[in-house]
């Protein structure tokens, strides 16, 4: 068990050393960019710069492994925001919604007529389900999108 366990510290740090002595194609091009504003000569035009990321290797294989592999952290707030995945907190909270691009239709919003009880959501139903209309954070936003599913309406 020991070995094991200097076998992985020694693997490590070669990967650290190896990564630190060898910039990626991307590093370089940002390093370009900001030496560029720092001189005044503004950034470098966007198509001068060429990007090469490789995927993660957690990111590559069968999509439907991955999906199976990742649990959303807040799940309502995911539901909510999974047009978001852009945004680095949202991308950390909700991997399995951002990994597998489960986007849900919006329905346009809507000006409710008197009487009316609708859902302004297409996913009002599954939000509803994950128990998102009592949480104290989501309550007043899900009431105003999901009225009916939420059973506040009048």
């Amino acid at each position: 068990m020991l070995i094991l366990v200097l076998i992985s510290l020694i693997i490590i740090a070669a990967e650290e050393e190896s990564s630190s002595d060898n910039e990626s194609p991307a590093a370089v091009e940002n390093n370009n960019i900001d030496e560029g504003v720092k001189k005044n000569e503004g950034p470098i035009p966007q198509e001068e710069v060429i990007f090469t990321i490789a995927p993660k290797p957690s990111d590559t294989g069968n999509a439907t492994e991955n999906c199976q592999k990742h649990r959303d952290k807040v799940p309502c707030l995911c539901a909510m925001f999974n047009t978001s995945c852009s945004l680095p907190r949202i991308k950390e909270l909700c991997p399995k919604t951002c990994l597998c691009n489960k986007v849900l239709n919006a329905v346009p919003m809507q000006i409710p007529t008197e009487g009316a009880c609708e859902d302004r959501r297409s996913d009002c139903e599954e939000l509803a389900a994950k128990n998102c209309c009592n949480k104290a954070t989501m309550e007043a936003r899900m009431k105003e999108l999901c009225p009916k599913s939420c059973g506040s309406c009048t």
